[in-house]
């Protein structure tokens, strides 16, 4: 059989708000440290044909012409690929 430890203190008033206070601010700063984080990865993710050519609303002939005449952001090209950056063409897209 498992026993729990049950530990008790004893605060005063202030000094139980100053551990309330300081616990959610660490919490929150956790918290946000962690979301900016997920933003800044989001960032960086590289977008393929499909998914340009789908967030825009258009064909890959169109994409591909856009491309060429410099409508849309310029694509990164790892060998025989082509990619965006996510947060580039998101803020094309705002922008239009």
């Amino acid at each position: 059989m498992k026993y729990k430890k049950i530990i008790s203190l004893q605060f005063d008033e202030n000094t139980f708000k100053y551990i309330l206070k300081n616990t959610f601010r660490e919490v929150v700063t956790s918290a946000i440290k962690k979301q900016q984080s997920e933003d800044q990865n989001h960032q960086n993710e590289l977008l393929s044909r499909k998914d340009v050519a789908t967030m825009y609303g258009v064909s890959y002939v169109t994409l591909r012409a856009w491309e060429k005449d410099g409508i849309i952001p310029k694509p990164i090209r790892k060998g025989s690929r082509v990619y965006w950056r996510k947060s580039e063409i998101i803020n094309d897209i705002n922008k239009k």
